[in-house]
């Protein structure tokens, strides 16, 4: 299988993280932003990563894709029941729609342009509105271990989220403990690390 991507992109750092916990191989094919793989541009109606092809099969949705793995490899990260899955997909789709709102128009501020060249209200909204929505977010994690209870692919949708913030220094979600430590045990765990990004726009490749 190969999965056309861009490693900071969180889409598709969630499907790698995914991928990694289910024990799944994918061969991961770069697209640059702005300049999609001409496979890319073939295969998806969006031109957007990641894409996902399996055989005859292309796949262009991070939430689809996922859904194709989970049934692919070891299972479990929608739930065994269907109020679970539900909920899962539920929270999988909060991550994709309204997680991030805000925190991407402050890291475009942070990553594409010099100090002098930012425009600092852009970043002062899009970093309230992120606050907003890490409220939430802490609110809708409670003291649960994880988003769903127990480890799911919401957790791997909204960690890569985090990942960003942190990877741009943005680390307000710590003002939320129980995100935190979530986030915490998110790091811990071996599949973090295999999917991690090797690269975040603007900042040293490390």
């Amino acid at each position: 299988m190969q999965v056309f991507e861009r490693t900071d992109c969180p889409f598709c750092w969630k499907v790698r993280l995914a991928a990694a916990e289910l024990g799944v191989a994918l061969d991961l094919v770069a697209s640059r932003p702005g300049d999609p793989h001409p496979e890319v541009s073939r295969l998806s109606p969006t031109a957007t990563v990641p894409v996902l092809t399996d055989g005859e099969l292309a796949l262009w949705e991070s939430a689809v894709i996922c859904g194709y793995l989970d049934e692919l490899g070891s299972g479990g990260l929608y739930g065994s029941t269907p109020s679970a899955r539900a909920a899962v997909r539920l929270l999988e789709a909060y991550s994709d729609r309204l997680a991030a709102e805000g925190l991407k128009d402050a890291v475009f501020e942070l990553r594409s342009k010099a100090p002098g060249e930012r425009h600092a209200s852009r970043v002062e909204q899009g970093l309230a509105r992120w606050g907003e929505r890490l409220a939430d977010l802490a609110a809708r994690l409670g003291d649960k271990p994880w988003f769903a209870g127990t480890f799911s692919v919401a957790d791997c949708a909204l960690g890569p989220r985090l990942g960003v913030a942190e990877a741009y220094g943005i680390d307000t979600f710590r003002r939320h403990g129980n995100l935190a430590a979530w986030f915490e045990r998110l790091k811990a765990r071996p599949a973090w690390q295999q999917a991690y990004p090797n690269q975040f726009i603007g900042l040293p490749r490390g």
